[in-house]
């Protein structure tokens, strides 16, 4: 019963984030088509999708990892939360390299390969508020990412929204989405560490683990970005930066509604299962 209320306890917490988080997306959509205008949102749009679309190995499943473990054995929390953090920033500086290199071979202009370039720093904070996420979702402190999530879109929108009206860039605007996203992960990285201390540490043999553990989790990642994601880049060779505006307006606002069974499945449920599947082993 115990177990039950907390399921549903988290749930309800999750949902008013995303209710928050809907709400402030919508918003925010608004805005860009009523300031922006179309063709500097599908730029923008088009960054974001370009850097998601090549970016996608750093999280590699590292966070499922990382939720599963702690979840099994806490003491473990500190120790593949040092490491997958090191894969990460480490996996970052080659993507971000590759992503630069590419938008200079495929002729991209400089206003757009500079918004790459702020989108794809937002790619290693988002990273990492992820792994964040992970670690609290696997201790049941399923309010902590919740507000990190409702600080980063409610700010962005609120802030976005002012900025926009009084004539802001694309640019500024790709700033204060990684204002947002640092917003979240700088409050989820002080409830863990509060929890944990500050004892990071790098071992490798683990490095090595969870880098060959996570080979399902690419495969499955690979599919599902190329499938997810490049009709967006796609388009933008086949149409025009409006077009590509038009169709991203859209598929933010179902991006956002696509939350419920990543929810309650991902979010809330998966810890549970991972300390089950410990206790029925032992069973």
């Amino acid at each position: 019963m115990h177990r039950l209320r907390k399921v549903v306890g988290n749930t309800v917490i999750s949902l008013l984030g995303q209710g928050v988080t809907w709400t402030s997306t919508l918003l925010l959509t608004i805005a860009y088509g009523r300031f922006l205008g179309d063709v500097k949102f599908g730029e923008l749009y088009f960054a974001i999708t370009f850097v998601m679309l090549i970016g996608f190995p750093i999280e590699f499943g590292f966070n499922q990892q990382l939720t599963r473990e702690v979840a099994q054995e806490p003491a473990k929390a500190l120790r593949y939360l040092s490491n997958i953090l090191f894969i990460k920033v480490s996996l970052w500086f080659i993507l971000y390299s590759c992503i630069l290199l590419l938008c200079w071979l495929l002729g991209y202009s400089i206003e757009l390969r500079v918004l790459v370039g702020i989108c794809g720093i937002t790619l290693l904070s988002g990273s990492i508020a992820n792994a964040f996420s992970a670690l609290h979702y696997a201790f049941g402190r399923v309010i902590f990412p919740t507000v990190g999530t409702i600080l980063e879109k409610g700010l962005t929108a609120l802030i976005g929204i002012i900025a926009l009206k009084q004539g802001a860039s694309v640019h500024i605007m790709a700033c204060i989405l990684l204002g947002g996203s640092l917003t979240s992960a700088t409050w989820q990285a002080i409830w863990a560490f509060r929890l944990l201390g500050i004892r990071l540490s790098v071992d490798q043999t683990l490095v090595r683990g969870i880098l060959r553990t996570g080979i399902p989790f690419l495969a499955y990642g690979v599919l599902g970005v190329i499938y997810y994601r490049i009709d967006t880049i796609l388009l933008s060779f086949m149409a025009s930066t409006a077009t590509v505006g038009w169709y991203g307006a859209s598929y933010r606002i179902f991006d956002t509604l696509v939350f419920l069974p990543s929810l309650v499945i991902s979010a809330v449920m998966y810890p549970i299962f991972s300390k089950l599947s410990i206790l029925s082993s032992q069973n």
